[in-house]
């Protein structure tokens, strides 16, 4: 009789454990494995993050230029960082949409100077020939005194494309003359002079690279 009452006590007990158990089990939190997209998604998203903190990076960092950081230029020359000149000139360029559209002041006293045929205005008249979309447009001067100017284009893939703004519109040539030959990964440009032991010099423009890195362009047609 005894023997039977402890048997009966002893299945009670395993019983009870039993459903602690399963209670204790199904109070648990879920794990949740992600699948195979979930996981292609994140990668991706990391990835495009870093791209668009790269761009944004490399749009926030500021360009100058520095005379110890020069690959092209002339040897035994001085060049210093030189104000940019604000003349007018009659000669404008619009930028819409990554492409190039001239524009004249044929009343304007320098280019009557320079262009002394030119009796009518150009009106938003489109540059063709580029070999990507533009992304600045720059008027360089060279030399000394009064001058037209030279164009530089900065395109979207780092080069640079240039024209004469006198001889584009003596000759009615409304395209790009090219490359500047080696530039690659520039970012501005800026306005410099050049001069000798002596002091006599000139001006030039220098394309400076992502990595700060500056070059005459005088030097590169």
């Amino acid at each position: 009789m005894i023997k039977n009452v402890v048997i009966v006590i002893e299945t009670i007990c395993i019983i009870g454990l039993v459903v602690v158990c399963v209670n204790f089990y199904n109070r648990l939190p879920a794990t949740v494995v992600p699948s195979n997209e979930s996981q292609t998604e994140n990668l991706q998203g990391n990835k495009t993050t870093e791209i668009e903190n790269k761009t944004e990076n490399s749009m926030s960092k500021e360009y100058y230029f520095d005379a110890d950081k020069m690959k092209v230029k002339l040897d035994e020359m001085t060049y210093e960082k030189a104000g940019k000149i604000e003349e007018d000139t009659g000669i404008s360029v619009e930028l819409d949409d990554g492409e190039a559209y001239l524009s004249t002041d044929s009343e304007n006293e320098m280019l009557l100077a320079f262009l002394p045929n030119e009796k009518k205005d150009i009106e938003h008249e489109k540059i063709t020939g580029f070999r990507s979309s533009i992304q600045e447009v720059y008027y360089g001067y060279f030399g000394n005194g009064d001058m037209m100017p030279i164009l530089f284009f900065l395109m979207e893939d780092g080069t640079v494309e240039y024209i004469d703004a006198k001889e584009m519109i003596e000759n009615k040539k409304y395209q790009s003359s090219g490359k500047v030959k080696d530039l690659k990964n520039i970012v501005t440009f800026a306005d410099v002079s050049v001069t000798d032991e002596i002091g006599a010099g000139y001006r030039t423009v220098v394309a400076i690279d992502e990595d700060g890195y500056s070059y005459d362009i005088n030097q590169l047609f």
